[in-house]
């Protein structure tokens, strides 16, 4: 293992092959979310995967081969940590010092023009924006105070998270799909609380991840929203959350499982997904795309099954309703009953087959 401390005016480079020992460098292992440990007489490096934490932009750390971000440097842009990786044991040292010292700021802060914001940190296109309005569903949304986003390549994120550190200028952003090959870099967050003033913790970039938006966008208030705007529904329709906190809902179509009575989309596929938090049988119009799956095949969300079906148990499974001993309407698969609603909602049953049951073996 070996260090090196380099002083660059105000800047400290930190080398750090894996978990080190004393003398002013990093020590122990990741206990929280972002946790920074006590560094004797230098600044201190991040050594968590989440680098959350808040620093104060004076420390540049290099990782090498065997740490937790091998061949990066981290340095501090607008207050919080930013990976980039350098690939190899070379480094420009003036780089490091340009980067540290760079008065922009990264993906999701205010800004009152695209120079304010930090470009990407790699990719063909990296200049960066400062999203100060757009259009959504006919209507003009503002994003308080502007917001910095700048390219990025979705075949370079996590692949079961979304999260992004080698396009987007900042530690924890998300790259929104735009095409198949290119994205948006946006503030990642699991809840509101996440978020800056005046936006909401919404999931809606495409991956496993929310990101911030501007409260503007929510159609209405999810149940236990925790920024209400008394915002409300059209008749014959339902607020759906789309937000780890409920902070960012959508209007839904109520709509018969069973009848499949959605509208068609202008692409796509409609679903009538059953509503679990209804009493009475109904369900919500959702809009779904790629090939549905057939009845009795693989699945892991509820949406994955054709028209009629849902993801139950990990298979495609058919809506049913049945009145006492009458048949089943409609009829089941030959070897399956209609059957309560148990599965996701534990031992009680979400709904009784005579409002809306699946038909299992």
């Amino acid at each position: 293992m070996r260090r090196t401390s380099v002083a660059l005016g105000l800047v400290a480079l930190v080398w750090l092959a894996g978990s080190c020992g004393s003398g002013g460098v990093v020590t122990g292992s990741c206990g929280g979310s972002g946790s920074l440990t006590t560094c004797d007489t230098e600044r201190c490096c991040p050594v968590c995967q989440d680098l959350s934490a808040s620093c104060d932009g004076t420390v540049t750390c290099w990782y090498g081969a065997g740490s937790p971000f091998p061949d990066q440097v981290a340095t501090c842009s607008g207050g919080k940590w930013v990976l980039k990786h350098i690939g190899g044991d070379r480094v420009d040292l003036s780089v490091l010092d340009a980067e540290v010292d760079d008065p922009r700021v990264g993906t999701g802060e205010p800004c009152a023009n695209a120079t304010a914001c930090r470009p990407s940190l790699g990719g063909p296109s990296p200049g960066a924006t400062c999203v100060k309005e757009t259009a959504r569903s006919g209507r003009t949304v503002r994003w308080t105070d502007g917001y910095c986003q700048s390219p990025c390549r979705p075949s370079w994120s996590d692949p079961g998270t979304g999260l992004h550190s080698f396009d987007c200028p900042s530690a924890y952003a998300v790259c929104s799909p735009t095409s198949q090959s290119s994205g948006v870099c946006l503030a990642a967050c699991k809840s509101s609380q996440d978020c800056r003033a005046g936006y909401v913790c919404a999931n809606l970039t495409g991956t496993q991840t929310a990101a911030c938006y501007p409260i503007a966008i929510s159609e209405c208030d999810p149940p236990s929203d925790p920024l209400p705007q008394r915002l409300g529904c059209a008749d014959h329709q339902r607020c759906v959350s789309y937000s780890p906190d409920d902070s960012y809902g959508q209007c839904a179509q109520v709509c018969d499982p069973i009848a499949q009575d959605c509208a068609a989309p202008q692409q796509g596929q409609s679903l009538c997904l059953a509503d679990l938090t209804a009493v009475d049988g109904s369900g919500l119009c959702i809009s779904a795309t790629g090939t549905p799956g057939s009845e009795g095949q693989a699945c892991a969300s509820r949406s994955e099954c054709g028209a009629g079906m849902e993801c139950h148990s990990q298979q495609c499974r058919r809506y049913c309703r049945q009145q006492g001993n009458d048949p089943p309407a409609p009829a089941c698969p030959m070897g399956q009953t209609c059957q309560d609603f148990r599965l996701p909602c534990g031992p009680a049953p979400c709904l009784t087959r005579d409002k809306l049951g699946i038909c299992s073996p």
